[in-house]
């Protein structure tokens, strides 16, 4: 450090500056690889929430409408969707691409049946289990014939 001749110090050296830049850069470093974990974890967990909501929703239509429905994985699309059994009427369409609030890739998703119809006494043809899967984090949403909707923590 250099010390002007009243006795007093002038300045940080250029080697204090780059240590105390080395050592916010480490740091901030960490921080951001915890907060995109924390983030991406937030994103799956409320992908399986609604995705639960919305099969539980189908059965609700089921009962109200007393028709068949359709529940539909488009892996193209990256979306869900609730139809009638002929696809002309649409009750809801479930879009969870990187252009939603969920920010998924399709290869996240792992679906058991392309397409379930579930039959107006409120029973579905076979049982659903959609996988979400990045890295560590994984949710599973199982749908059993009877209509019971739950997701699961692995």
């Amino acid at each position: 450090m250099r010390y002007s001749r009243m006795g007093g110090r002038r300045a940080f050296t250029m080697i204090e500056i780059l240590i105390v830049l080395s050592i916010i850069a480490i740091v901030a470093t960490i921080s951001l690889a915890g907060f995109t974990r924390t983030l991406n974890q937030v994103r799956i967990d409320r992908a399986a929430k609604t995705l639960s909501y919305d099969l539980q929703m189908a059965f609700a239509i089921v009962g109200r409408n007393r028709q068949p429905v359709r529940i539909s994985w488009d892996n193209t699309k990256v979306q869900f969707a609730i139809t009638d059994r002929s696809n002309t009427t649409l009750f809801r369409t479930r879009p969870m691409g990187l252009a939603t609030e969920f920010k998924l890739r399709a290869s996240y998703f792992t679906v058991s049946k392309q397409m379930v119809e579930i039959y107006p006494p409120g029973l579905a043809a076979d049982s659903l289990n959609v996988h979400i899967v990045n890295g560590s984090l994984k949710r599973t949403v199982s749908m059993t014939r009877g209509g019971l909707v739950r997701v699961i923590n692995q």
